[in-house]
């Protein structure tokens, strides 16, 4: 299928955004200013002030001499940005693969589109009218490749739709600036009377390369469509992400981590409103290059504390390489559950608090990886060795069940296995004055003292191999080296009595 690529050249953004909510400014000179040090330069200018020779980078006094009724407004980039995204999302509609180009331009792949519209002519024809009922500058073009239709919509052929495999015709007769060189590469080719970019056409790109560096071969290839130019597709905005766009690229940590503080606080603000909270958090970090890298952090239950979130990211921004700097960070909740508003727990009414647990299994599950963090939930057994399961602690239940306190201690631990003891005899019914000796791991024990017993039956609803031989007797006996020995006596019929060393105490 042919790849058909739509261009859109939104010159005069900043200055359309604000004549949009202030339409008294539409038909008069009218300008951005921002500042740089101690200088006030235009920002942004429209149309009338153009006509009249005020130019974008003129500084403001300049422009004063040359018309006084200037109007101006502050310079706001983030919201052009904001103004930029939404005209992105509104495009969406005529195809979904659509890339940024600098903060005044938009790419759009209509490729196997353009018969939904009745055809690349009607479509663009409508695509450019319905921007201009919005109040918008703009000025568009249609061709097989990326660089072509840059070329087109900036040379102001407006509307010029490129036939399939005509590139190079419709190209032949453009300025040299359309092929998106640098200022001193254009000027020099102007210089040498290569004005237009069919006059590249006849030279060989060895000679191009070595006379006027290798990107002005690349960018001549691009556009004709001999090299492939891949555009950085806007993935469609999420409903729990937020974006940040630099001015200037930025290329440490602790610039990262600021940018990424104001995200969180957006972010975190954002779902609250919905009542939720995060469990799977990505950050992408795109470079000047288009290249991005991605770091993502989980949390063990869902939380919106900013504090907490930056400190999961701590680590892993150092691993990132910011290469040529870092132009754009994306932030987005990638899986959320709910998390409800709770009122804060009074310190002295005794219910534990779960934020700093919370928190250590946070940070380790991010360090350790998730299925490495496990914990004890209680189980509905009152068998011991079925009265808790392990889970993983990152993805647990968000407020499991409490563990029942028992009037008799529990061994702090307890085998798989019960280990039989061999040459304990069997105890009358009175323990005062008890004492026994029996091998125990390679080497003899001599208990002191005897505790019990609590009879555990079995659960006859289930059948238990290990249960099997009926309800035990459980003793705690202490010996004489302080080791305290959770034991059991178990009765067969054609085995006769047998002791069990089931768990150790504390």
């Amino acid at each position: 299928m042919k790849r058909r690529i739509v261009y859109l050249w939104l010159k005069s953004l900043g200055t359309d955004r604000i004549i949009r909510r202030t339409p008294a400014l539409r038909d008069r000179p009218f300008a951005l200013v921002a500042e740089s040090g101690n200088r006030v330069f235009l920002y942004a200018v429209n149309r009338q002030a153009e006509e009249i020779g005020i130019g974008q980078g003129m500084l403001l006094a300049s422009a004063r001499t040359i018309c006084p009724e200037l109007a101006t407004r502050p310079a706001d980039m983030r919201a052009d940005w904001a103004f930029l995204e939404a005209i992105v999302a509104w495009c969406r509609r005529y195809s979904p693969l659509i890339a940024l180009d600098g903060p005044d331009g938009i790419f759009i792949d209509i490729t196997g589109c353009a018969h939904l519209f009745s055809g690349e002519r009607a479509m663009l024809d409508g695509l450019l009218s319905k921007l201009r009922l919005f109040g918008l500058e703009v000025s568009g073009a249609l061709a097989d490749t990326a660089g072509a239709a840059w070329a087109l919509a900036r040379s102001g052929l407006n509307g010029e739709v490129a036939p399939h495999q005509e590139t190079a015709n419709a190209l032949a007769h453009l300025p040299v600036d359309g092929l998106r060189l640098g200022t001193e590469t254009t000027e020099t080719l102007h210089r040498l009377g290569l004005k237009t970019i069919g006059a590249l056409y006849g030279l060989s790109r060895a000679s191009l390369a070595a006379r006027f560096g290798r990107e002005t071969v690349r960018r001549l290839d691009q556009a004709l469509g001999a090299e492939h130019e891949p555009l950085p597709f806007e993935a469609e905005r999420s409903a729990h992400q937020v974006v940040m766009r630099l001015a200037e690229p930025i290329y440490t940590v602790s610039a990262v981590e600021a940018c990424l503080a104001r995200l969180l606080d957006q972010l975190c603000a954002r779902l609250e409103k919905h009542q939720l909270g995060i469990r799977r958090l990505e950050l992408k970090l795109i470079r000047v290059d288009n290249t991005q890298g991605v770091v993502g952090v989980g949390t063990a239950t869902p939380n919106r504390a900013p504090k907490e979130l930056i400190r999961l990211f701590a680590d892993k921004i150092e691993k990132v390489d910011a290469g040529f700097g870092i132009e754009r960070l994306v932030l987005e909740a990638a899986v959320t559950e709910a998390l409800t508003a709770a009122q804060e727990v009074l310190a002295d009414e005794g219910v534990p608090q779960a934020g700093p647990l919370g928190n250590l299994i946070d940070r380790l599950a991010n360090r350790l990886g998730f299925d490495h963090i496990l914990r004890f939930a209680p189980a509905d057994s009152h068998l011991p060795e079925k009265a808790s399961v392990v889970s993983s602690a990152s993805f647990g239940p968000q407020a499991p069940g409490a563990f029942v306190r028992l009037p008799v201690p529990r061994p702090v631990r307890l085998f798989k296995t019960p280990l039989l003891l061999h040459g304990f005899e069997a105890v009358a019914a009175s323990t005062s004055g008890f004492t026994a000796s029996f091998p125990l791991w390679r080497r003899p024990v001599t208990a002191r003292s005897l505790q019990g017993p609590e009879r555990i039956s079995p659960e006859w609803w289930l059948d238990d191999p290990a249960w099997r031989g009926g309800a035990r007797d459980y003793w705690w006996l202490e010996a004489m080296s302080g080791e305290r020995l959770w034991v059991y006596r178990q009765t067969d019929r054609l085995a006769g009595e047998k002791w069990f060393l089931h768990g150790l105490g504390a």
